[in-house]
């Protein structure tokens, strides 16, 4: 649940989120999707590495933190304003109807996500601990635990929730970062039915599919890491296909001559 006005502070990664999603929008043909996916890669990755550095400083607090997410949003702002997009920059298109009941299952989501304190038993037996561990040594180095899980597992999805918990200094908005996959996965998803062939019908059905999911809609609202990994299988999924949709280069040299028969 969302307990202080300190909770604001979590749309610094947000704003960071959608500024570097507008600076790094395809240019030639508009695609909104890849520039979701372009952006949201881009923020995972630097807060990543800057875990890492903060780590090899023993800084892992909320002062640095907070300094670190002020200056992204306010670079990634510049960045964004410099090259100011058109309408058409983003080229999504909305159904009239059959996006409206996806739209209130995912609305329902937001709200439980918000309203519920992480209450899932893998999250509270060694998703969250590992992460007042990390705040308390102040750095992410193994520490002396029961539970081997806590050390043995990858950490890629705790590292973003630890940028909201010291930024937010409580775990009211945790189970928004497995909502948030949740949209992506299905943005990347769809994107990938369209590299497929599939048209905006079939788009918005495999959309569909991916969201109403039982596993998906359980775990939505909590703050375990199997929408987040998800998520970047889909994303690697459609930046994938891109490559195979490109013409092959021609020749730079003129070819070798097949080797003699024996």
């Amino acid at each position: 649940m969302i307990h202080n006005a300190r909770t604001l502070l979590a749309l610094l990664p947000v704003g960071t989120l959608v500024f570097t999603t507008v600076a790094l929008r395809p240019r030639i043909a508009p695609d909104g999707r890849l520039a979701v996916i372009r952006g949201s890669i881009a923020v995972a990755v630097a807060t990543v590495l800057a875990t890492e550095l903060l780590s090899l400083c023993n800084a892992i607090s909320a002062g640095p933190v907070i300094a670190l997410w002020c200056a992204a949003a306010a670079a990634t702002g510049w960045w964004a304003w410099r090259d100011k997009p058109d309408k058409s920059a983003f080229n999504i298109k909305f159904p009239k109807w059959y996006i409206a009941p996806i739209a209130l299952l995912v609305v329902a989501e937001l709200v439980l996500a918000l309203a519920s304190a992480p209450n899932n038993y893998d999250s509270n037996s060694y998703h969250l601990p590992k992460i007042e561990h990390w705040i308390a040594n102040g750095n992410l180095g193994n520490f002396p635990t029961a539970q081997i899980q806590q050390l043995i597992l990858v950490p890629g999805a705790e590292y973003l929730l630890l940028h909201l918990r010291l930024l937010t200094g409580g775990d009211g908005t945790f189970n928004l970062l497995q909502w948030a996959a949740g949209l992506l996965g299905a943005a990347a998803a769809a994107r990938c039915a369209a590299q497929l062939g599939a048209g905006r019908a079939g788009q918005w059905i495999t959309a569909a599919v991916f969201l109403t999911a039982p596993a998906v809609v359980l775990e939505s609202t909590s703050t375990q890491n199997d929408l987040v990994v998800t998520a970047w299988v889909l994303c690697a999924a459609t930046i994938a296909l891109d490559g195979r949709a490109r013409p092959p280069r021609p020749p730079t040299s003129s070819p070798s001559p097949a080797p003699r028969a024996w």
